[in-house]
């Protein structure tokens, strides 16, 4: 257990009052050369609302003091919500009026004004700000006499910044720029800075991308420390290293990814057996170069995942490690993480190890290459690779055993269209279109999601210290309110209150498939789910209806892989010491909390620049006509969803020849005088009207 629990199952157990930080200290025997260092933890446990820190300096749970903690969202409104980590806790809703100096993503303390019973939110006044959320601001710069403002980006931050004469950067008007918060608002008052960079007019598509990457937060670039390192790495593999390792460079091994994948970090041998299958997943063994604690792992944990932009990857590792040293590339020895596992004809491992391997991979093959020839479309192909072609076609045999035996006990599969933006050599983008997952795309799926589930359960039932990815049980007030809206479409979703099976999910997107409803229902459906996470407890995967789960096959791009393969070598090398393991346990809880953070991040980045590209692609085709479905119906309008995926509004004022009223409960418009209908997926034809690209909105006209 990691001191921060011990700490608070000492207080919470003991039902203790609040105390000054050295009576805690007394209570667990730190030693004044350590105080610095349990000062942090403390400091910590307060910024995540667990403890309060009083005026008269002393800590306590912050029922004590009448307080909630949690962290502060503004709506663009200008009111706000305080969201705690309690899942049982309400938001509070906090007026304009009592914000009090409270910013978008502060962790605030928060005084409950009146405990409503009545179905509303409970009403709050924000008492103390514990952790400022926004010590950066990315926006636009107006310019006035002497000083200036920087209007944010973000909508939710409620205030301009003012900026003094003298540290405006003798900026232009209009540029976007990043500027640092050195007085936060006090009253009525802004709050004041400086601008630190500027990054050009905020009229350029490529300045609101950088923009948007900058207000993230992300990690950009590596240091010349960092570079250096990664290229003192050697490439030998040297002859003692070989001996340690089983030697699969005798059997077929290829690697099968996107065309424009750089990084490969899984491959694949296959063998047909009287029984069913023998499969090798082999995984790119970084743990071999990234050593714990390195300045190399350091950095790759505090990005924790890879972004993928349409232009560009923000890495976790330098290039000398993600696309050479680890990357599985064709005719060359490369070490490995290896799982050989036999499967039976009904797709159940029977039995499997787990290694220390090496591998030379004959093929880097492409999912459109290897499609194409399962679909024996591809002549050239069929001949080129004739003699590795056969497995292939193994490999697809066993993937559909896999996929049958998954779907039988209900892992739901959302099949959205993915949509593929296309980039001229300058980064504008020239087209946008739907992806379908082809067979291949299949195959390496079941295979991956196979894998990650052998390696959960193996480190589960070692009872060792582990990373899962858990997906729990939905809300059931969220799939109450989804049974009324299927009911209203006329379907029904089984399964009663507080036992939903993920089966049932799944009988129902089987029953709306092909249906115009497919997509809204699906969409909200998801939206109904919990978000998937990083646990250091196993609790499942409702999604997969998978009772042991973890990712284990992307270290090259994903933290939480590359610690479970080092617990995996741990286990492997018989090296998982008592010392280890109490190690382990704060690491995974760490490795936990950080990745699913940086996830959410690296989610709604790639969200909102694919969004800006978008309506760059739209901008261009203003007046221009497209056949699109309506995906959603709102009081204030519809959105019309293209059939290249393009997402935009058609305003409820500019609906003219009726006046239309929302019903809520079929979610469609009726026009009041001609009982004109629109609803979900119905098909309509549209013309672009207006697109802001700053904003990433795009408005459509009915024709």
């Amino acid at each position: 257990m990691s001191i921060e629990n011990k700490i608070m199952e000492y207080i919470i157990d003991n039902k203790l009052p609040p105390m000054f930080d050295h009576e805690i200290a007394r209570a667990f025997d730190i030693d004044k050369k350590d105080s610095v260092e349990f000062q942090k933890i403390l400091t910590k446990l307060v910024e995540e609302g667990k403890l309060f820190y009083s005026r008269k300096k002393k800590y306590g749970l912050p029922e004590f003091f009448g307080v909630v903690v949690g962290r502060l969202e503004i709506a663009k409104k200008g009111f706000g919500f305080v969201i705690t980590d309690n899942p049982e806790e309400s938001d509070i809703f906090i007026p304009r009026s009592n914000l009090n100096g409270g910013m978008h993503d502060d962790i605030v303390s928060v005084k409950i004004l009146n405990e409503s019973d009545n179905g509303k939110k409970k009403e709050g006044e924000i008492v103390g700000i514990i952790k400022k959320g926004n010590s950066q601001i990315v926006g636009v710069f107006q310019k006035a006499n002497g000083f200036g403002f920087i209007v944010p980006d973000d909508k939710r931050i409620n205030w301009d910044l003012f900026v003094p004469g003298n540290l405006t950067k003798n900026c232009q008007d209009g540029y976007k720029v990043i500027a640092d918060v050195i007085k936060w608002p006090i009253d009525d008052k802004n709050p004041e800075g400086k601008i630190i960079e500027i990054l050009g007019p905020s009229n350029d598509p490529f300045v609101e991308e950088e923009a948007i990457i900058r207000a993230a937060g992300v990690r950009q670039g590596f240091s010349k420390k960092i570079i250096n390192k990664a290229n003192e790495l050697s490439e030998e593999i040297t002859e003692d290293e070989i001996k340690k390792r089983v030697d699969y460079r005798n059997i077929t091994t290829v690697t099968i990814d996107g065309a424009d994948a750089r990084d490969f970090d899984d491959a694949i041998s296959i063998k047909q057996t009287e029984t069913g299958f023998t499969l090798w997943v082999h995984i790119a063994d970084v743990s071999h170069y990234v050593t714990e604690g390195s300045v190399l792992d350091t950095e790759a944990l505090k990005r924790a995942t890879s972004i993928y932009l349409p232009d560009r990857v923000i890495p976790m590792f330098v290039e000398r490690i993600s696309n050479n040293l680890c990357s599985l590339m064709p005719k060359v020895d490369r070490l490995t993480l290896s799982v050989k596992m036999e499967i039976d004809k009904v797709g159940t491992v029977t039995s499997y190890e787990i290694n220390n391997a090496i591998i030379n991979s004959n093929e880097r093959m492409t999912y459109e290459d290897v499609t194409n020839i399962l679909n024996k479309s591809d002549n050239e192909n069929l001949k080129k690779y004739d003699y590795i072609k056969d497995e292939f076609f193994v490999m697809a045999d066993l993937a559909k055993i896999l996929n049958k035996k998954r779907f039988a006990r209900g892992a739901i599969d959302f099949d959205f269209p993915e949509t593929k933006l296309a980039l001229d050599e300058k980064g504008y983008i020239t087209d946008i279109y739907q992806y379908e997952r082809g067979e291949s795309n299949r195959i390496i799926e079941e295979f991956m999601l196979l894998t990650n589930e052998v390696i959960a359960e193996h480190v589960y039932w070692l009872e060792y210290p582990s990373v899962y990815r858990v997906h729990e049980d939905p809300d059931e007030s969220k799939i109450s309110d989804f049974k009324k809206f299927v009911y209203n479409l006329g379907y029904t979703l089984k399964g009663s209150e507080g036992e939903l099976h993920p089966k049932k999910i799944q009988e129902l997107l089987e029953a709306v498939k092909g249906k115009p409803e497919e997509y809204i229902i699906s969409k909200m459906m998801l939206r109904s789910l919990k978000q998937a996470r990083y646990s250091s407890k196993n609790e499942g995967h409702f999604g997969l209806a998978a009772e042991y789960y973890t990712h284990f096959t992307s270290p090259i791009r994903r933290y939480p892989d590359l610690q479970i393969h080092r617990i995996i070598k741990l286990i492997i090398d018989n090296k998982m010491t008592k010392k280890q393991i109490e190690f382990l346990q704060k690491k995974v809880e760490d490795v936990s909390e950080i990745s699913s953070e940086n996830e959410r991040i690296a989610e709604r980045l790639e969200r909102d620049v694919k969004d800006l590209k978008k309506a760059e692609y739209m901008k261009k085709h203003i007046g221009d006509e497209f056949n699109g479905v309506i995906s959603s119906v709102t009081g204030f309008g519809m959105f019309i969803q293209l059939e290249n995926t393009v997402e935009g509004l058609v305003r409820l004022e500019d609906l003219k020849d009726d006046y239309y009223e929302y019903i809520p409960e079929h979610l469609k418009l009726v026009g009041k005088m001609t009982k004109n209908e629109y609803k979900l997926g119905q098909t309509v034809k549209v013309i672009v009207e207006k697109v802001s690209v700053k904003n990433r909105e795009i408005d459509f006209k009915l024709i």
